[in-house]
Order: structure tokens, then sequence, then C-alpha cells
């Protein structure tokens, strides 16, 4: 399948801690942030910016997202399925 270029507003959760991943994520423009939570306490594991992916592991072996990802300033980025 195409890659398909969608944008993400300032703030908007890209995919929560949990959901079922099907999808992988390529950043063409802007930033994302991926981070969990431990003992209610967020915690950023990496700021990813153009040319940068993530998703790629549950996307190729399935199962449920171990983090979330948000748009940290509007962004762009190609989602792969």
């Amino acid at each position: 399948m195409e890659p398909v270029l969608k944008s993400f507003s300032r703030g908007e959760v890209i995919f929560k801690s949990g959901a079922v991943g099907n999808s992988a994520y390529a950043v063409k423009q802007g930033q994302v942030e991926i981070s969990i939570e431990s003992d209610g306490k967020r915690i950023v594991l990496d700021k990813i910016g153009p040319g940068g992916g993530f998703g790629e592991t549950t996307a190729i072996l399935g199962g449920r997202r171990t983090a979330q990802a948000v748009a940290l300033e509007h962004t762009q980025a190609f989602v792969i399925e």
C-alpha cells in the first residue's frame, strides 16, 4: 500500500498507549513526542523530527502500542500501513 501524507495539529494525539498498532509513521515536517506514563508521571522517550520514523515495531510485530505519540507542532507524516 502507498504511504499517505497526513497532517496533525499541535497537541494532537497520533496514537495512545494501549491502542492496536497497524501503522508506521515517517515525519516529513514538524516534531512528534513519544512518551509513556509511569507512576502517574509522563516520561519523554524521544522527540522525532523530519526524516525520523516511529510506530514501526508495533506495525511489523503487531500487538498494542507501548507509548503515546503527540504532535508538538503542526506536523505532516507519511502513514504506512
